[in-house]
């Protein structure tokens, strides 16, 4: 997959078993911010939030070709990404199905904000399918703690992809990281 930051690959390790690698495109200064905030969710060991494994800084070999990058290393969703299922998709998904994937994601959700924690760019390119189809929320690029950098609760960096953006982000005012990613389930 390939964002604005970043490109993931498919990564195997000796023994075959296989990974996702993100990989960025510049040096990233959200880079280590992203690797906490990894760190955070996945020690709540839950089954709808992608799980870290590794990261680093230096060379990174894709096919023949060797580069310095920084890179994350996570658990692998081999199903691919929700929006391939919702929009990519000619009919879409059933109401039952679509029921079921909602809560898993919801219950997901209310872990990262139980540890403090708001996504900050919850949308369904950023949900990833396992093997059984369970939904895995990943990508935490943006997330951030909940009480803000001064405490306050209230957030004030503009982020996130606005088509699922609350009015508060897209209108640079003071926004709180919980209504936040609450308006972005809603979109």
């Amino acid at each position: 997959g390939e964002g604005k930051f970043s490109q993931v690959y498919l990564v195997e390790d000796k023994s075959k078993k296989q990974f996702a690698g993100k990989v960025f495109i510049e040096k990233d200064s959200s880079f280590k911010n992203e690797i906490t905030m990894l760190k955070t969710v996945s020690s709540l060991n839950n089954p709808y939030i992608i799980n870290y494994i590794d990261s680093g800084e230096g060379p990174v070999k894709i096919g023949e070709e060797e580069t310095d990058n920084q890179y994350i290393i996570t658990e692998y969703a081999s199903k691919g990404i929700l929006f391939d299922y919702i929009i990519n998709s000619k009919v879409g998904l059933e109401e039952i199905y679509a029921k079921v994937i909602f809560k898993k994601i919801l219950l997901g959700v209310k872990a990262i904000h139980a540890a403090g924690i708001c996504h900050l760019d919850l949308k369904i390119e950023n949900i990833f399918m396992d093997q059984k189809y369970n939904p895995k929320i990943g990508d935490f690029g943006f997330a951030t703690d909940i009480k803000g950098k001064k405490g306050s609760g209230l957030l004030n960096k503009y982020v996130g992809t606005e088509a699922y953006a609350a009015p508060e982000i897209l209108n640079n005012i003071p926004y709180q990281g919980i209504k936040a990613d609450i308006f972005s389930l809603e979109i």
